[in-house]
């Protein structure tokens, strides 16, 4: 391009095959370099100050036509001022491609190529820029920019490619795909179909159908999941919701965390609803008390806080009964279980009785029963009523295993005195016994003896 070239912007310069006095390759060659300056973001001083407006400059406009139709189009560098007085001087505009468009006013635009005409259908889908430094790389249908007469709303938004996405976020991306919106200031929509990032930095990565819209949300794929919450994440799967502030679905299908910073694994039809709460897996499980815990099949923490609850793969469901316990609906199987019980972790120590515990044991009514849920294991011992009602321990429906420990060792302390005060009566006895035994041999012997005198004295008669 050279000084006698410089117009107006209104004014075009066409070079064609025959009748430019730069060559086609030059040509391209110099536009090329401009369109890499444009596409870059633009050079120098942006958002610097000025005490006198600077001049503004336009290095005209230089345009190639083939079959008389414009396939390539760069409005030379421009400086201009914004509002707030700051300086702005673009590398160049440059539009690839006869149906696309850089909408009047914008500077610093680019699109790289794309766009098409379907005779049949009537059908146009031109690439479109329509904000300040606005990049769209090809494909068709595209648009960098909002549709707002203010070309500085959605400025530096960029589409790489693909059909019909749509970048009018400051600073927003779609990389590609199709139907993708990235709406927010700084959002991002990387691929896949029909995804939308809504709101400032929100993102989503790809898949059918996703929706970032509160701030810092995150999709990373899937289908149809939505990441509502502010700072909220879906990673995958179908149809899954993270509602609530700092919220996770990682997976699955239908599952739903709307408790702040709560969490659904993964599974199917899971629901994680207060603060903190945590489902692991598995189908059909809520966990809806805070910082509570589901996990397997119909596993309900019932709102209460703290509370753990494993369903089995049967359709029966458990339920939570009271806050930070811990419900099985299966057997537990373990080497050992250790109850914690140093004398350290013990206050309000006191003595108890054994005689009167191990009356407790004589009153209790031991039977033989299976449980209702999913059991077929038959079991041995009192009901949790009895056991509370003789030794006042725990409540009228769980027995501790600590409890049961302590009753018996109490009742087998008591049997042990028993025994010793049994075996110290037998002692006695038998002392009485021997001294009776003795007194017995000197009776017998006295009688031998009178038995041998009256016999000598029957002789002498």
């Amino acid at each position: 391009m050279t000084d006698d070239t410089q117009t107006d912007s209104s004014t075009n310069s066409t070079a064609t095959q025959s009748a430019s006095t730069v060559s086609r390759r030059g040509t391209l060659a110099t536009l090329a370099g401009l369109g890499a300056l444009a596409i870059g973001g633009g050079t120098g001083t942006a958002s610097a100050r000025y005490a006198q407006a600077p001049e503004r400059v336009n290095l005209g406009e230089e345009t190639i036509e083939v079959d008389g139709e414009t396939v390539f189009r760069l409005t030379g560098p421009q400086s201009f001022v914004r509002d707030d007085d700051a300086e702005i001087r673009d590398g160049g505009t440059v539009r690839a491609g006869s149906l696309n468009e850089v909408v009047d006013g914008v500077v610093g635009g680019a699109i790289g190529g794309g766009g098409f005409f379907r005779k049949d259908t009537e059908n146009t889908e031109a690439n479109v820029v329509t904000s300040h430094f606005g990049t769209v790389g090809g494909g068709a249908g595209n648009q960098a920019g909002t549709d707002s007469d203010d070309p500085e709303e959605g400025q530096l938004a960029a589409v790489g490619g693909g059909l019909r996405n749509t970048a009018n976020g400051a600073v927003s991306v779609v990389s590609g795909g199709t139907g993708n919106d990235a709406l927010g200031p700084r959002s991002v929509v990387a691929g896949g179909a029909n995804n939308d990032a809504t709101e400032a930095f929100t993102s989503v990565g790809g898949g059918v159908g996703n929706r970032a819209s509160n701030s810092y949300a995150t999709v990373t794929g899937g289908t149809g999941n939505v990441a509502r919450g502010s700072s909220s994440t879906v990673v995958g799967g179908r149809v899954n919701i993270a509602r609530a502030q700092h919220s996770t679905v990682v997976g699955g299908r239908g599952n739903f965390a709307d408790g702040r910073g709560s969490t659904v694994g993964g599974g199917v039809d899971n629901d994680a609803t207060a603060a903190g709460a945590f489902v692991a897996g598995g189908t059909d499980n809520t966990a809806d008390g805070e910082f509570s815990f589901a996990a397997g099949r119909g596993a309900e923490t019932n709102g209460h806080d703290g509370s753990v609850v494993f369903g089995d793969s049967s359709t029966d469901r458990i339920r939570a009964e009271s806050d930070n316990t811990a419900y099985f609906q299966m057997p537990v199987t373990a080497q050992s279980f250790d109850n914690e019980s140093s004398r350290a972790h013990k206050r309000d120590v006191e003595q108890v009785d054994p005689e009167s515990v191990l009356d407790g044991v004589e009153s209790l009514d031991i039977t033989r029963w299976r449980y209702e849920r999913n059991d077929d294991s038959t079991h041995m011992g009192p009901t949790a009523e009895d056991f509370h009602e003789a030794f006042d321990l725990g409540d009228e429906r769980t027995i501790s295993t600590v409890d049961a420990d302590g009753v018996a060792l109490a009742a087998i302390k008591a049997l042990s005195n028993r025994l010793d005060e049994r075996d110290e009566q037998l002692g006695e006895r038998d002392d009485q016994i021997a001294a009776l035994e003795e007194a017995n041999e000197r009776k017998e012997a006295r009688i031998d003896d009178l038995e041998s005198r009256l016999s000598a004295l029957e002789e002498q008669l």
